[in-house]
């Protein structure tokens, strides 16, 4: 052995990619054949960009999770994958198309459908080489897609679990319609925002009088498919009125008034319109009354053929303009008042959601919600921050029926056939096709519902359905999970519907835990945007300054469940303290001389600054090791950063330059690189990329060192 070993200067970040293809040629990343399992899902990541600020994070702590449990001995499976997000990416995919001059409906549906499907595949290429330069240490032979043909087969298999089981059934009722983009909405999907506008207040003639009832609205357009007008049954100024009728301006047609407790008495005049095609209190209204249902919009947002014909086909702005200029030629509109009220508004195109009777799947949540919460209230489902557990809790117990048709062409096609002469008898299959012996009534061929799943209702699946499709004793073995890691903000989309799909089909909870981060934000605390022009690319970060200072900057001072600002000069203070780490071991290694045996064992200590130096580095290990096992990575990272610059390095090798001039040297050097090889192991959770690098140095001073610093044991797991 040389008496001493000489590092570079500096820690050479290029080097990341070789140590990568080490642990991937090591097969470090496989759980292996024994010990207690840990298994973490990957949220799979939308196929349709590049990685963000948000994923990066996401990832930093999952693969933190996932090498500190390697490190403990236990069989640690961190399963990868990627969602097909039949919305969100086919909204991408149509934007391309778009620049290109063209649009969907230039392709026959399979041919789309192949399109978005390379697109997506190549997207899902680009982000898995993204996760690889942030170094995460996931099980690449493992790694799934949400349209597998084995993922598909499972998500089919559920749904008619749930219909022959009463728990999904198909219905007519008001949705939450995009005109823009052409499909219905769950109620999550929608945004709520305050917007100016107009109340109008129009009169309708009573029948057989010449007096009048006004009403007040936002929405004029809609009273073409008025059947009724409604006030409070307690409001004393219409008690007489309740029970005779009116004539609709503009269409003759004699409608009611009725009395409903819906009615606000202080909202206009205290008696409103009542459209049951285009309004949801207006729908419950109809159901009540027994009212007529007349749908005037259509779902490209115009006027139908219900209306008179001088608004037929209008887009619902003319169509107003129209309806007010009419009946103020009528001397029908009494007047204008500005008005400021709360709109729902696609979360994508932000155009208002149009409220249109469509017949759809539902899946009743009455029965799946009771179990979900029970896991939750007594624990069984812990969340990390704790306040999270409330809002899991407070949505479940508000949740409805859940609507998962989609009226797009990129997903999961709902594997339900009818016949169009006897429409309501559907037929679900568990593999997707036709049965064979067509319609009962009639022996014609079925149909299949031209609609695709909700994205959720098969990502809802993901934890038991990845494992069972592959097959083997992956899910006898990591089922349940051990964690889910993932924003707050995605609690009641994906968590809820996880934790109810779970336990329906398996009967066991997806995960034992939740871990909850934050948002990243800018460096000034706003979110990011890139209407905004504030987006920043954290691979950018990464390239800059290396993959371990971009995470060490993600974990340090991030408290769970909070938002962070992703601040360069934060990531560049950490790359510091990369080059920090290695100038730490390029002293030790350049100062250490003759055979050293069994680094890891706690050498003995000959001076008082060794036997404080020890001391020191057994609390911090044990501190981390607490901290790690409560989830307060940032905690963890406070401390071993002041441990390394402020004990070690600014502290201990000061006082062990003159310990190796003196009688002392050789057990100064044990103690140097004993704790440098502990403090390695460590950091390597956290920064993977230089404690390897450095642990490949060691290893020439100590040969019965393990090959590779990831399946080192933890100090506990010795």
């Amino acid at each position: 052995m040389p008496r001493s070993i000489e590092l570079p200067k500096t820690w050479d970040q290029t080097k990341e990619a070789d140590l990568y293809k080490r642990w991937e040629e090591a097969s470090a990343f496989a759980p292996p054949p024994t010990g207690s399992p840990f298994c973490i899902i990957m949220p799979p990541t939308n196929a349709n960009g590049v990685l963000h600020a948000g994923h990066a994070l996401g990832y930093t702590l999952q693969d933190l999770m996932t090498r500190y449990r390697r490190m403990l001995g236990q069989a640690a499976l961190w399963l990868p994958g990627a969602d097909h997000a039949g919305f969100e990416t086919q909204v991408v995919f149509e934007k391309k198309l778009e620049k290109e001059g063209k649009s969907r409906f230039d392709f026959e549906r399979q041919e789309f459908y192949q399109a978005v499907y390379d697109f997506s595949m190549t997207n899902k290429t680009t982000m898995e080489g993204q996760g690889e330069e942030l170094g995460i240490s996931c099980d690449w032979s493992r790694n799934m897609f949400t349209l597998d043909p084995r993922i598909v087969a499972i998500v089919y298999k559920t749904f008619k679990k749930l219909f022959d089981d009463g728990l999904v059934y198909r219905a007519d009722r008001l949705v939450n319609y995009c005109v823009k983009h052409g499909t219905a909405f769950s109620d999550l999907e929608v945004d709520h925002e305050e917007q100016g506008a107009s109340l109008w207040y129009i009169k309708y003639p009573l029948k057989d009088s010449s007096n009048f009832i006004t009403v007040a609205t936002t929405r004029p357009e809609t009273m073409l498919g008025d059947t009724a007008v409604a006030v409070n049954p307690e409001d004393p100024r219409y008690k007489d009125l309740v029970g005779r009728s009116v004539i609709l301006p503009l269409t003759g047609r004699e409608i009611p008034i009725i009395a409903d407790d819906f009615v606000d008495p202080e909202f206009g005049t205290g008696a409103v319109k009542v459209t049951p095609a285009h309004d949801p209190n207006d729908f419950a209204a109809a159901e009540r009354h027994h009212l007529e249902r007349i749908q005037v919009i259509d779902t490209r947002g115009r006027m139908t053929d219900k209306v008179p014909e001088k608004y037929r086909g209008q887009k619902t702005k003319a169509a107003r303009e129209l309806v007010i200029a009419d009946m103020d030629a009528l001397g029908l509109l009494q007047e204008t008042k500005p008005y400021t009220h709360s709109v729902g508004v696609c979360y994508k195109c932000r155009n208002i959601i149009e409220p249109l009777p469509m017949p759809q799947w539902y899946v009743g949540v009455d029965e799946l919600k009771k179990p979900a919460i029970k896991a939750i209230e007594s624990g069984q489902i812990t969340f990390t921050p704790e306040r999270f557990k409330t809002t899991a809790l407070t949505w479940l117990n508000n949740f409805e029926d859940w609507n998962i048709s989609r009226q797009i062409w990129w997903g999961i096609p709902i594997p339900a056939f009818n016949c169009p002469k006897h429409p309501d008898n559907w037929v679900v299959t568990e593999d997707g096709q036709p049965p064979a012996a067509g319609c009962q009534e009639c022996g014609a061929a079925l149909v299949q519902d031209p609609d695709t799943f909700d994205t959720w209702f098969s990502s809802g699946q993901w934890p038991f359905a990845t494992l069972q499709a592959l097959g083997g004793d992956n899910f006898a073995r990591f089922y349940p999970t051990s964690v889910m890691e993932t924003m707050y903000d995605i609690i009641p989309w994906w968590v809820c519907r996880m934790i109810m799909m779970g336990l329906y089909v398996t009967g066991d909870v997806p995960f034992n835990s939740v871990y909850i981060h934050g948002m990243v934000k800018d460096a000034k605390g706003q979110k990011m945007s890139k209407s905004k022009g504030n987006v920043t690319n954290p691979l950018d970060l990464a390239h800059k300054y290396g993959a371990d200072a971009l995470r060490f900057s993600y974990i340090i001072g991030n408290p769970p469940g909070s938002d962070m600002p992703l601040i360069e000069d934060k990531v560049r203070s950490y790359r510091n303290f990369a080059n920090k780490i290695w100038n730490a071991a390029r002293f030790v290694l350049m100062n250490v001389e003759g055979e050293q045996a069994d680094i890891r064992r706690a050498p003995e200590a000959k001076a008082k600054a060794q036997t404080e130096m020890l001391k020191t580095l057994a609390e911090t290990q044990k501190t981390v090791t607490d901290y790690l096992n409560k989830s307060q990575f940032h905690l963890a990272a406070e401390t071993l950063y002041e441990f390394f610059w402020h004990q070690y390095c600014d502290v201990y090798l000061e006082q062990a330059k003159a310990e190796l001039a003196g009688a002392d040297k050789a057990a100064a050097e044990a103690v140097l690189l004993h704790v440098l090889a502990e403090s390695l192991v460590m950091l390597h959770p956290m920064m993977p990329f230089v404690t390897e690098a450095i642990w490949q140095h060691l290893r020439q001073v100590d040969s019965s060192l393990p090959k590779l610093l990831i399946t080192t044991p933890w100090h506990s797991a010795k």
